[in-house]
């Protein structure tokens, strides 16, 4: 199963071996399609805030808005 990850420059996933053999027979289209179903879910029912924050984690930064070394 695949699972997220923690690195010093913020959050990353590394989906698992079976994830990746399960979505090679997957069209472009279908992928990309699947992409923006759960982007429009997490953002409809994640509040901004916290959209917020995920994305400075992404980034890599402080919660004062430095990046981490």
């Amino acid at each position: 199963m695949s699972k997220p990850l923690s690195s010093p420059r913020g959050f990353a996933f590394r989906p698992d071996l079976d994830t990746l053999k399960a979505c090679r027979g997957m069209s472009a289209e279908d992928k990309l399609r699947w992409l923006e179903e759960a982007n429009e879910f997490v953002r409809r029912f994640v509040p901004p805030e916290r959209l917020d924050q995920w994305e400075r984690i992404r980034r890599g930064e402080h919660g004062d808005g430095k990046e981490t070394p």
